[in-house]
């Protein structure tokens, strides 16, 4: 894409009080309802293209609305195909392809007032309203194209009015029809043209005889002043505008109109032109002009396979010149490479305001700033695991187990399911990175907690330093494992003097299951286990879950299925150690 809208700060307008946000070309906003993702949405379009602003759009009737925006991609390219006059207006205010412009309404009033001020890279401040200007920004980004939520929808769709959603879809998918110039359209209406000539050869006779019969009437008013009547040559664009939308349905006679089709049906022809504006906008190439689309919820009333078309159309959009900005309660419209980039919006109380928590390319940034390796790591693990976006807080966990069946044991232990309670549940690759993912997940407004086998109090846990390596209870399961390894089977590490898997019966979660099983390491275990608690890990006190929840094998598809057949039938009774599991929900 070759220019877009880098980042916004909004200010006094509605449920804002004072917001930054940052854009790509396609930027996904989630959030709880009512938090304030739809007022982002009408913050930018105010800003590209300025409207009247009531009282009700002012957070404090005594301050300003204001909205400061930086565009990027300024390139030469994009100078270039501005004409003479914009260049030369817009050209002085760039500085590394870049300008950085705001628009100030200091009190209720018409869209005239919030002429835009723009940044002098030389002087460091705004200009207000140098002359030109506004012409030259609006030559880089023309109105934008906003698509709301279907409260209205049917006085919205029914007539292809500039003013509308649908007027302004179908304009942008005509401009090939009204621009081609060998179209029979473009011939027909140019034949029109001809004909409608007050001096041309086709013109009509019963034209020409009005004004014959006219000017005589005139001559006895007026001597020496005549008429002819001048019908202006119709344009194509001008006959488009007017039309409506009718619907047809497969046998059903006659025509429908789009006000009696549900808000499914009328949500559907949006984006299903959505979808062709994409085909032909993709076949066109990049426009020198950015076009911004606003969506409220395009998966709004739109079955799985229909929403998956759509973010196919936006993503084809936002790689052929135009910048999607969309607000959405569907993980199906965030693939995984988008989420680093979501903006989680929250609003935590009336008088603080709509907030955008960091997003997770930021966070990962900021607790990781010279360890690139790890940051791509990260960002990947939870690249995949997107539904965290839409949940209030995150259990890590490190295995298929955990993963499998956590969902069904919490609906057993809750009687509710962890998407009701807006709890995701997020694998990992590696325990090792436990901690900087609940650091990250914290950076952006999200809880995390992590789940941990018992082998973590003496790996992953001393790497993170959330267990010091000297540590007296530590210290005492390693005296355990020297003192009894030959006795229990264990074949110990010669340099760390931890359990391996290799040549230790059970493998090394064996050994420390058998660690667990000695009553006498209950009290040192429980402490160990506390100490991560606070550091929001929860280690299993008998070693791993399989050892909780009395299974012999780990990763076995047959096990998983027979587990969690035999809970649904009788409960949580069969469990090895329900108290522990319990403990787990507790902590939860």
């Amino acid at each position: 894409m070759s220019h877009r809208i880098k980042s916004l700060n909004i200010k006094n307008y509605r449920s804002i009080k004072d917001l930054d946000i940052e854009l790509q070309s396609f930027t996904p906003i989630v959030g709880q309802n009512n938090v304030g993702k739809s007022n982002i949405l009408n913050a930018i379009h105010w800003f590209i293209k300025p409207t009247k602003l009531e009282a009700s759009d002012f957070n404090d009737p005594e301050q300003a609305v204001e909205v400061t925006g930086r565009i990027t991609g300024v390139t030469e390219d994009i100078l270039n195909a501005l004409s003479g006059n914009h260049r030369t207006k817009i050209e002085p205010y760039v500085s590394g392809e870049q300008i950085s412009f705001k628009r100030v309404m200091p009190v209720p009033g018409a869209a005239s007032t919030a002429k835009p001020q723009i940044l002098n890279p030389e002087s460091g401040s705004y200009e207000a309203n140098p002359t030109g200007i506004s012409q030259a920004l609006d030559a880089l980004f023309p109105e934008p194209l906003r698509v709301a939520a279907m409260s209205d929808a049917s006085e919205d769709a029914s007539k292809n009015k500039t003013s509308t959603t649908l007027g302004k879809l179908i304009a942008k998918i005509t401009d090939s029809i009204v621009i081609g110039e060998d179209t029979r359209l473009a011939q027909l209406f140019d034949d029109l043209g001809k004909i409608l000539d007050p001096e041309g050869e086709h013109r009509p006779s019963e034209f020409n005889s009005f004004d014959t019969e006219a000017n005589a009437v005139i001559d006895d008013f007026f001597p020496g002043v005549s008429l002819k009547v001048d019908f202006p040559k119709p344009a194509l664009a001008d006959l488009l505008k007017s039309g409506t939308v009718s619907i047809i349905e497969d046998g059903l006679p006659g025509k429908r109109k789009f006000e009696e089709m549900g808000h499914g049906a009328q949500r559907s022809i949006q984006m299903a032109l959505l979808k062709l504006l994409a085909e032909k906008t993709s076949q066109a190439g990049n426009p020198s002009r950015c076009s911004l689309l606003l969506i409220d919820e395009p998966e709004l009333y739109l079955h799985p396979q229909a929403i998956e078309t759509i973010r196919i159309a936006l993503k084809s959009l936002a790689n052929s010149g135009y910048q999607i900005v969309f607000n959405t309660h569907s993980p199906f419209l965030i693939e995984n490479e988008d989420m680093p980039y979501c903006n989680i919006v929250t609003k935590v109380t009336h008088v603080e305001g709509t907030k955008v928590c960091q997003r997770a390319a930021d966070a990962v940034d900021a607790i990781m700033p010279n360890n690139d390796a790890e940051k791509h790591r990260i960002l990947f693990e939870l690249k995949n695991a997107s539904q965290i976006l839409f949940s209030n807080s995150v259990i890590l966990v490190e295995g298929n187990t955990e993963r499998i069946l956590i969902p069904h044991l919490y609906h057993k232990f809750t009687g509710r399911s962890m998407i009701q309670d807006k709890v995701g549940l997020v694998c990992m690759d590696s325990c090792g990175s436990m901690h900087l993912a609940i650091d990250v997940l914290y950076k952006m407004g999200i809880k995390a907690k992590a789940l941990v086998d018992l082998d973590y109090a003496y790996n992953g846990g001393v790497s993170a330093r959330q267990i010091d390596e000297d540590d007296e209870d530590r210290q005492i399961g390693l005296a355990w494992f020297r003192d009894n390894a030959d006795a229990q089977g264990i074949n110990l590490d010669e340099n760390t003097g931890l359990p391996v898997k290799k040549n230790t019966r059970g493998g090394a979660e064996g050994a420390y299951h058998r660690l667990a099983l000695d009553n006498t390491n209950r009290e040192f275990i429980g402490r160990l286990h506390d100490k991560l608690r606070l550091k929001n890990i929860f280690c299993w006190r008998i070693g791993s879950i399989e050892r909780v929840l009395g299974l012999e094998q780990k990763n076995n598809s047959l096990t998983f299925r027979n587990f969690v057949e035999e809970l649904q039938q009788n409960g949580i009774e069969h469990l090895h150690t329900p108290d522990e599991f319990q403990a787990f929900i507790d902590w939860i």
